[in-house]
């Protein structure tokens, strides 16, 4: 039997060196190859489906959650708009390989606002730092007391004189009339209403519109997984918020055969969650192959419970 991940260097390209230097990437990858994983770089797949009518027998699709987003506000088009997923990946290659992609982001000596609340959002800000950024903001819709990142995250981001704005509400990228940005207009919200199909509704500050000077606007408002390899006739479905529908207790998918996992199924989350899904679902797909019963219920361990002595 032969049994294929399908996946992307979510590790290699989305998290900065800072965070996660390239050695211990390639020594994980090493340790995985060493015992007899066939890695095949630069084979893009276009119809999972395909690779079962190829010969093999299981396939777990993992692929990170690489394609990010852009807010549909005027000016989202303008010279000097990136997108964080795509800015992290261009950093990340060019540290390893100047060759590999075009020259990386441009930023140094620049002011750069990014647009987002979360993990992501302060990676590229601190990134943008790294790369010689004269002024790094961070502008989120969250308040101050919902703010997505983690706390240490946040704090990094601070120590390192990047500005947070929170309770912001987006009009649009100014243009300085040559098609460049020029900064990102705004407007303060006492809260946001979010109704039942996830839109945001803001309660807005009257009078409260100002304007953040910009050179470069990051847009790390949420990040997607590339999901084109699902063939829309396929039995693998995929849910409305773009994620991979699964048995939760075996992360099989409604095709025989094919299983997925990590951002895939998740949308974006941890690095240790996608390993321990990956886990679970190697687990399922052994037993598929083995032709045994793939949805076995966990043993109950005994749980001990503590009193207060007397």
């Amino acid at each position: 039997f032969e049994a294929l991940p399908v996946a992307g260097g979510m590790l290699r390209v989305g998290v900065p060196e800072y965070r996660l230097p390239a050695d211990i990437i390639e020594r994980e990858v090493a340790d995985i190859i060493d015992l007899g994983v066939d890695l095949r770089l630069s084979t893009p797949v276009e119809n999972v489906d395909d690779l079962l009518k190829d010969g093999y027998s299981a396939v777990l699709v993992s692929v990170g959650a690489h394609e990010g987003n852009r807010l549909p506000i005027p000016g989202n088009d303008l010279n000097g708009i990136l997108v964080n997923t795509v800015f992290l990946r261009d950093v990340r290659l060019n540290q390893l390989d100047s060759t590999l992609r075009d020259p990386r982001p441009d930023v140094d000596g620049k002011r750069v606002i990014v647009i987002g609340g979360g993990d992501v959002a302060m990676d590229v800000a601190r990134t943008a730092k790294r790369l010689g950024a004269s002024d790094v903001q961070v502008a989120m819709r969250e308040s101050a007391d919902a703010i997505p990142a983690s706390p240490e995250e946040l704090s990094g981001a601070r120590e390192e004189d990047i500005t947070i704005h929170t309770s912001m509400n987006f009009l649009g990228i100014k243009d300085d009339g040559n098609g460049n940005v020029a900064g990102l207009e705004c407007q303060r919200v006492n809260k946001f209403d979010v109704d039942e199909n996830g839109r945001w509704t803001p309660d807005v500050i009257e009078g409260s519109e100002f304007i953040i000077d910009a050179d470069v606007v990051v847009f790390s408002a949420g990040q997607k997984a590339g999901l084109s390899l699902i063939p829309e006739a396929s039995d693998v479905k995929v849910n409305a918020n773009n994620t991979l529908d699964v048995n939760p207790n075996t992360f099989a998918t409604g095709h025989p055969g094919i299983f997925a996992a990590g951002d895939a199924v998740s949308g974006t989350a941890f690095v240790i969650e996608a390993v321990a899904t990956g886990h679970k679902a190697a687990t399922s797909m052994e037993r598929f192959l083995r032709s045994e019963e793939m949805d076995v219920s966990e043993p109950e361990h005994p749980i001990a419970s503590f009193t207060q002595g007397q």
